[in-house]
């Protein structure tokens, strides 16, 4: 499911950087780069070297990884329709409002860091 949500991310997206695909998705370095390592190894996804920052490996997905994800989003979206279905409307409200708090607590924690890069 990571692969796809990186592919998802990569489709939607533009190319990214390793380190900014793991913030994105919520993984870690070492886990990221066996995920992009077993997106690349079967075609649908690609490392390039960052132009600017030869230190970088930009992520971007290949044709064949656009298709992959285009096949599998109907599936996972009905997948998720099927876990939530069994919801109640409470459990429905409380996990919006999980979600909502942390996305307001990351976008908090952003701001502090740039706070504090200005700062320095």
């Amino acid at each position: 499911l990571r692969e796809y949500w990186v592919l998802t991310y990569l489709v939607d997206g533009d190319a990214a950087s390793q380190a900014e695909l793991g913030e994105i998705i919520g993984v870690d370095r070492s886990d990221m780069v066996r995920l992009v390592d077993a997106l690349e190894k079967r075609g649908l996804a690609k490392r390039e070297k960052d132009a600017k920052d030869r230190r970088r490996q930009i992520i971007s997905v290949t044709k064949k990884g656009a298709k992959a994800q285009a096949t599998l989003t109907p599936i996972v979206q009905l997948a998720e329709d099927s876990a939530l279905d069994e919801s109640t409307s409470k459990q429905l409200k409380h996990l919006k409002k999980l979600a909502k708090s942390i996305i307001a607590a990351e976008e908090d924690s952003e701001v502090d860091d740039i706070d504090d890069h200005r700062r320095d």
